[in-house]
């Protein structure tokens, strides 16, 4: 084979290679991206006079609900203007190689009480952000936001995590307090957050009670 011819059947090699790699390459780039997962029904019905929704991740990753105390709860919040409810921690489901999986679910709903046109009124710091932390002393009161506390009473509705089995239901009624935090840009007012201590008083018989383990399915 002549020298140029050899020379030419180089460049048509790597001409084609680089078509070929072309072409791989839009391939790849035209395929479309994999779909999400897709979401999983919520445990939680929008009300709690109906049922949970059963076939849940809670199917999976939940213990069941007997044997002895306590029993780990997971607090399901309703209502976006309620920031985070704080449990023992003995009562709070942990990871995989930490305490005990969840048992209990407790789907939170918010309900207001018509309050006096005359409302308490918290004071939070103005600083720049999402959030805005309310005043620990009375400094600074001329550039503190003032907003409205509305009163607020919680239903809790409590089902077995692992099978939708509706446990019972309680209410508590709004904290006293302002909540540590206001979210901004909310109308300049604030629901009350639920009582901690009277929630602990009506969660615990459900924590920390002894419960029989369910029998064994009878082989034939």
């Amino acid at each position: 084979m002549r020298k140029s011819d050899r020379w030419s059947f180089v460049a048509l090699g790597i001409g084609v290679a680089v078509i070929l790699g072309g072409v791989q390459l839009f391939a790849m780039l035209d395929d479309p991206p994999a779909p999400p997962p897709a979401p999983k029904p919520a445990f939680c019905p929008d009300n709690p006079t109906r049922g949970a929704r059963s076939g849940t991740s809670y199917e999976e990753v939940a213990a069941p609900y007997q044997g002895k105390g306590p029993h780990p709860v997971e607090l399901v919040l309703m209502q976006e203007d309620v920031e985070q409810i704080d449990l023992p921690l003995a009562w709070k489901p942990g990871l995989n190689d930490g305490p005990p999986k969840v048992q209990v679910v407790a789907c939170v709903y918010q309900n207001m009480v018509r309050s006096p046109e005359k409302r308490p009124t918290c004071l939070y710091s103005h600083l720049p952000g999402h959030l805005s932390h309310s005043l620990r002393t009375q400094r600074d009161l001329s550039k503190a936001i003032k907003v409205s506390l509305l009163k607020a009473r919680y239903a809790f509705q409590l089902y077995e995590a692992k099978t939708a089995k509706p446990l019972g239901r309680f209410e508590v009624a709004g904290a006293k307090h302002c909540p540590a935090q206001y979210r901004l840009n909310t109308g300049g007012v604030i629901a009350q957050e639920p009582d901690e201590e009277g929630l602990r008083k009506a969660l615990r018989p459900y924590v920390e009670r002894t419960l029989s383990a369910q029998p064994s399915p009878s082989r034939s």
